[in-house]
């Protein structure tokens, strides 16, 4: 599909562009071709030496007025250094442009299919707006030809409505007196049922309003009883708190007493086993005067 504002009219050849030539491998690693580059590098490292040398304030260039330096008067091996550095920058370059060229005629190729395509899009584009043309044309005259026959018509039509207008306005005004009648008689009914509508109303005015107050007191009375039913829950869980802290209270005791009596019954023990010890007052006084606890408190102490 065309971008959208394509121009119309016979189909335009676009301008291709030509694919990129890839270079030649043996004249890019050629020897002379190599000692270019390699000049071109020495050059690029002199400028670099001689901008990271101080310079003084009033004489900034201290290298402007020396001889360029070239690459035959540098040793063999210097040499050698930058000719291997400028045949892999030339193998560098060379696999770069391959891929560029690759690149640029796959660009190519696409970029003429694409302008074939629109040629022909607007040659149909072309040949459908004539054939829209043309068929305008026709649908023109054809209409030409339906307005001209239906002024005829209407002329005739008028020629019947002249005739039936007399008729027709007498009709018309039974049918206005007819209308008449029937609008105050639906004027009458809209009263009457407006009538009953509004004692309608105000009769479910009066229902609601009872509902709702029957409403309120059922909720004031659930209310009520759901606050009673609390107060009771809340004293029965203070009821049962109450006993659950006295029965604590006979279970420690139970205990201590269980303790006193061990107490006392090994004091007598030793007494009775030892025969010239006698027993401590207060101890045997003490075991004496324990008090009877229910045999239930002293199982649970037990």
């Amino acid at each position: 599909r065309p971008p959208p504002g394509a121009p119309s009219g016979p189909a335009r050849r676009q301008f291709v562009a030509k694919p990129r030539v890839v270079p030649d491998e043996k004249v890019v690693l050629s020897e002379p071709e190599l000692r270019r580059r390699a000049q071109q590098q020495l050059g690029r490292t002199v400028a670099r030496m001689s901008q990271n040398v101080p310079s003084v304030s009033n004489y900034p260039r201290p290298f402007a007025d020396l001889p360029a330096l070239k690459l035959e008067d540098l040793p063999p091996s210097v040499q050698g250094t930058f000719m291997r550095v400028a045949k892999y920058e030339a193998e560098a370059w060379l696999k770069q442009e391959k891929q560029r060229c690759m690149q640029l005629k796959v660009q190519a190729e696409r970029s003429k299919k694409q302008s074939d395509k629109l040629a022909q899009w607007h040659e149909r584009k072309f040949q459908m707006e004539e054939e829209e043309r043309l068929r305008e044309e026709a649908l023109a005259r054809e209409k030409e030809e339906r307005e001209k026959q239906k002024e005829l018509q209407r002329r005739r039509r008028n020629e019947l409505l002249r005739k039936k207008l007399s008729e027709w306005s007498e009709d018309q005004w039974k049918r206005d007196r007819e209308k008449e009648e029937a609008a105050e008689r639906i004027a009458k009914e809209e009263e009457e049922r407006r009538k009953k509508e509004k004692e309608y109303r105000a009769k479910q005015k009066e229902i609601l309003a009872q509902w709702q107050r029957e409403k309120q007191e059922r909720e004031a009375q659930l209310a009520r009883e759901a606050e009673e039913r609390r107060q009771r829950e809340q004293e029965e869980e203070e009821e049962r708190m109450r006993a659950e802290a006295e029965r604590l209270m006979r279970v420690r005791e139970a205990k201590a007493l269980r303790r006193r009596q061990k107490a006392a019954a090994a004091v007598a023990a030793a007494a009775s086993r030892s025969g010239n010890i006698a027993v401590p007052e207060k101890v045997a006084d003490t075991a004496e005067d324990l008090p009877s606890l229910p045999l239930e408190a002293v199982t649970i102490a037990t």
